[in-house]
C-alpha cells in the first residue's frame, strides 16, 4: 500500500509512529456512536502494530472492523474521539501519521507518490491533537464468527435499510466509486445479526461489519454480547 510508505518524523527519543490509510479512519468514524452518554463508543478503537493496524467502531446497532497493512515503529492500543479526528481529515488526504506517544496525528496529500519520502521534511497539511477516551470498550470480538461463513443470506431477517446501505458506502468511501468490490453477506438465522465482509486485496484491507436486526431495544448489541 502506497500510503504505508510514509517516512516517520524524527525525534531525539524514539516515538511510536504509525502511517495508516486515512480513508479507512474516516469510513470507520461514520460508524461510531454519536451518543455522548456512552462516550466510549463515540471513539475509534485503534490497535497499531509495526506492519498492520486494526480500527473498530460501533454505535450499538452496527459494528465495523477494518484491518490493513501499515508502516509502524512499535505497538499501541487506545480509543480516540472519532468525530474530532474525522472532522480534520479531508477526502484528498492520502497519508495519516499517528504519533502514539504525543497523541498527535499529521495528515496531508502528496501530489506524486514518489514524493512520499519527502513528507517527513515538509509541513503537513494539518496536525491534529488526538483526544483519548478512557474506559472499557465493548467485547466486539464476540460478535464475529471464528471463520468466514458462506455468503448465504437466510430469509426472514429484517435489517434497517439505512444501516445496510451504510455498509456499502463504507467500502466505497475507502476504494472509490471506480472500482467494484463485492460485499459478502451472511446471517445465521432470522432475527440474528447480519454479518458482512469485504476483502480489498489490492489495498491490503479487510473489512468486517455487523448490522443488528431491527428491534426497538437500544441495548440490542450489548444484550447480544452478554448472551454470548
Amino acid at each position: 500500500m502506497s500510503d504505508c510508505r510514509v517516512p516517520m518524523p524524527t525525534y531525539e527519543k524514539p516515538h511510536a509512529m504509525f502511517a495508516i490509510n486515512p480513508k479507512a479512519v474516516m469510513a470507520a468514524a461514520g460508524w461510531a456512536s454519536k451518543d455522548l452518554s456512552r462516550q466510549i463508543i463515540t471513539g475509534l478503537k485503534m490497535d497499531l502494530f509495526c506492519d498492520s493496524y486494526r480500527i473498530v467502531a460501533t454505535d450499538s446497532y452496527r459494528l465495523v472492523v477494518i484491518e490493513g497493512k501499515c508502516q509502524g515503529t512499535g505497538e499501541a492500543s487506545f480509543v480516540i474521539d472519532a468525530k474530532s479526528l474525522a472532522d480534520q481529515l479531508k477526502k484528498s488526504d492520502n497519508y495519516l501519521i499517528i504519533d502514539a506517544d504525543a497523541m498527535v496525528a499529521h495528515a496531508g496529500k502528496a501530489n506524486v507518490p514518489g514524493d512520499l519520502e519527502l513528507l517527513s521534511r515538509n509541513e503537513h497539511r494539518v496536525s491534529i491533537g488526538l483526544r483519548k477516551i478512557d474506559g472499557k470498550y465493548p467485547e466486539w470480538k464476540k460478535l464475529l464468527p471464528e471463520s468466514l461463513p458462506k455468503a448465504v443470506n437466510k430469509d426472514g431477517t429484517s435489517i434497517n435499510a439505512s444501516y445496510l446501505s451504510s455498509a456499502g458506502k463504507l467500502v466505497t468511501d475507502i476504494i472509490g466509486t471506480r472500482v467494484s468490490a463485492p460485499v459478502h453477506v451472511s446471517s445465521e438465522s432470522p432475527n440474528k445479526p447480519m454479518y458482512l465482509w469485504a476483502n480489498l486485496n489490492e489495498l491490503a484491507i479487510a473489512i468486517q461489519m455487523v448490522v443488528m436486526p431491527t428491534r426497538q431495544d437500544e441495548e440490542t448489541l450489548n444484550n447480544y454480547i452478554k448472551e454470548g
